[in-house]
Order: C-alpha cells, then structure tokens, then sequence
C-alpha cells in the first residue's frame, strides 16, 4: 500500500520509515518549518502500528514478500523477471491483492478547486470469489470541462484525512487543505451523508481512527455514519464515539479490543518469519516493540490520535511528544539521505536498518520498474563508510560488499541469481 507521497516528506507503510524534505538534522526538526510535515507523517506511523488496518496491510506485505521468495527458491529462479505477480504465486494471493486494493481504495491528489463534488454514492458492491465488498464513490464534476471521474473513498483517504485534520489543528494553517483529496475525503464524506456532524474535526478524527481497527475502514466508516444519523447521536467527546462504536458489530462479530490484538499478534509472527537470520533478528524485535508500546497506548487512550482534537493546539503538541518518548519513531532520512532516529533505537537495535533495505528488494520484485538500491546515499555517508560501486545503482544483487541490500539478498537466499526489469 502506498499512502499519497508529497513533495516535501512520505512515510513507506510496513517498512517504518519516513524521509522529510530538508537537509537539517532531524534530530532538531522540532521549532522548524518542516515540524508539521513530520508530525503529518508521523501520524501515518502510528496508524501503521497501532490499528487492524495498517497491521494487517504489514501482514499482507510480509505474506506477499514471502510468496515471492518461496517462488524464487522452489523453481531454483536464476533470472527473477520483475514484477513478479499474484498470479504466479499461491492461489489466495490473487484474492488477497483484490481484496487489499479494494479496501484501499484511491489515494490520488486531486484539487476540489477545479472538481466538484456531485453526490456520495454506496450501493456498489464488488465480488471478490466468494467476499462481497461494499464501495463508497465520490462522483466528480470537471468545473470548467464535461468530463467526469469516480473516486473511491477507502483506507488510504481515511488515513491521509486522519493526519490532515491533526496537522491542520495543531499548525492552524492550510498547507493541507480539506479542499484536496485524499485529505478532504472523509470531511467531504460527513458533509454528504450526515452535514451536521461536518463542522466538527474531532468527531470526523474519531470515526476515521475508529474505522481503522477493521478489514475495510471505509465499510465501518459508512455503517458509523448511517447508525448515527438513524438514531440521531451526536457524541459529546471522542471516548463517546468509541463506546458507540463497541455496540455495532465489526467483522467477524469480534471486538475491536479482540480483533487488534490478534492482527497484531499475527503481523508480529509475519515479521519474525522474514527477519530470521541472528543477524538481522533484532529487526522483529524492534517491530514487537514498536506495535507493544503502541497497543498499551490504545489501550489506556483508544482514541489517542483524536483526542488531539480535543485540546488546544499548545496541548496537543505537548501529547504527541509524550507519544514519541512512549512509543518511539520510525527511521527518518533527509533530503540528503542521512539516517536520523531520536533516542538510543539503532544503538538498541541496530538491525532495523534492514527494513529500508528489504523495501528496496520488495519493490525490485513487485514493480518490475526498478533496478537500483536507493540507499547509496545512505551508504556513503552512514556510519559504517561502506563502498559504493556502479552496482548500486544498476544490479544491487552483484554486490560483493556487505551492505545492507546485499545481506538480506544473501540471507534469503537469492545469491547468484539477478534481476530482469520488464517494466523498466
């Protein structure tokens, strides 16, 4: 799953880490201007850790990342021809990538001030084998041209309109606008099926953080809006919407304490099986640290991120670095590719450098559109002085020196075989 990229910072889901545009030392980006766009993908961090739907998009990853190694290594595959699709894999991947994109939905930027809004429709249901899923469509108006578009409201709108709203509340400017999308969605949504809720930011925060801890966020965002405005509820704070939500029943008919326990238990058991080697383990550890602090949290505050809302901006600015120093951060990297994590976390586990690497070999594999290892920057200027050479940037599988690309290639087990970018 890939959340919408801007031009100044990205978090990669499932692979921990964000890269934000500035060459400062993000050991003190806290005072500059680029803070609020950390904070923004920060927040993606902590949607990633601590709820169903970025637990389970980390277990997907990790099941699809394994089925193309098994693939490779079962069929003795000396030259990979990339992508490597479901349909060569196990049978349940296809429905899996269906599945996942359908809750995904569109993630696309596009300007509502050149589209309009014409109507929010959700009777449109897809069949996936045997599964039914439900879409919820923005259908789109050019304003200057005839020309039409459907956008589907998913996962992805819902995240991106969960950060949107706490960037917006705590730096109280319009960098990220509810008039765009995929960060106005979920606004734009409530403001169709349900309009006086529309004027509220923290309840919109706490249906889009509570529609998170399911399979299809957009399904349970719909079905919270439809029960509310049927039994006219209008909740006084987000703990109100959380208690709400624990009478309706989500998928499965568990709990959203149960059900986040047991993806979490599962994305950590995914984890484990691809950091495996002694070398690289204490890469699982960290993940098991990471979703651990973060479920504690939950826990105790099951609306945390909305709950931000609900303060002043000084407050809440106060909250998130409580939650940084509780539950930690991702790897950052600068404009110039230099590593930066607050605290002691690489001294402590210095294999999660590994997870950057193993998003370099997954997206060799699954897009078929690249054939470099994008951390020779990194690997120039990291504290281990590694060699660089023309391999890097050409067929990273031929490296002889132990960077962190070619440890995982040889833990794995893809040594002697190379790359075919068909794509590319």
């Amino acid at each position: 799953m890939n959340l919408y990229s801007s031009e100044v910072g990205f978090y990669i889901p499932s692979f921990l880490y964000m890269k934000v545009d500035t060459k400062a030392s993000l050991e003190k980006i806290f005072g500059t201007p680029i803070e609020s766009v950390f904070v923004h993908e920060y927040v993606h961090f902590l949607q990633d850790i601590s709820t169903v739907f970025g637990l389970v998009n980390t277990s997907y990853t990790a099941e699809y990342f394994k089925s193309m190694a098994s693939y490779i290594r079962q069929n003795n595959v000396q030259k990979i021809s990339a992508p490597i699709l479901p349909e060569v894999l196990k049978d349940h991947m296809v429905e899996n990538e269906l599945l996942f994109f359908g809750y995904c939905g569109d993630g696309a930027f596009i300007s509502l001030d050149e589209w309009e809004i014409d109507f929010v429709s959700d009777k449109d249901e897809v069949k996936v084998r045997d599964k039914k899923l439900q879409k919820i469509v923005l259908h789109m108006r050019h304003k200057l041209y005839d020309t039409k578009k459907e956008y589907n409201f998913g996962a992805i709108a819902i995240m991106e309109s969960l950060a949107c709203l706490i960037e917006r509340h705590i730096y109280h400017d319009d960098s990220c606008s509810i008039d765009n999308l995929p960060y106005g969605a979920a606004h734009h949504i409530v403001k169709a099926l349900y309009r006086e809720m529309s004027d509220k930011p923290w309840l919109i925060a706490a249906i889009c953080e509570i529609s998170l801890m399911a399979y299809h966020p957009a399904g349970i965002f719909l079905l919270l809006i439809t029960c509310m405005k049927r039994d006219n509820f209008m909740p006084g704070t987000a703990l109100d919407m959380f208690n709400y939500a624990k009478q309706i029943k989500f998928e499965d008919e568990s709990s959203m304490t149960d059900l986040l326990v047991s993806i979490a238990d599962h994305a950590k058991k995914q984890i484990d099986g691809i950091f495996t080697s002694k070398l690289i383990k204490d890469g699982s550890s960290w993940f098991t640290h990471l979703v651990d602090e973060s479920l504690k949290l939950r826990n105790s505050h099951p609306c945390f991120l909305a709950n931000l809302l609900e303060m002043s901006s000084t407050l809440a600015k106060k909250r998130l670095l409580k939650i940084i120093d509780l539950v930690g951060v991702p790897l950052m990297f600068n404009s110039d590719d230099v590593l930066f994590n607050l605290g002691n976390t690489i001294k402590k586990y210095p294999g999660i450098i590994y997870y950057p690497a193993a998003n370099e070999i997954f997206e060799i594999f699954s897009s078929g559109q690249q054939i470099r290892c994008r951390l020779n920057k990194y690997c120039e200027s990291g504290p281990e002085d590694m060699e660089v050479d023309a391999n890097c940037l050409s067929s990273p599988w031929y490296r002889a020196n132990m960077c962190p690309f070619a440890v995982l290639w040889k833990t794995w087990d893809f040594s002697g075989r190379e790359v075919i970018a068909t794509k590319f």
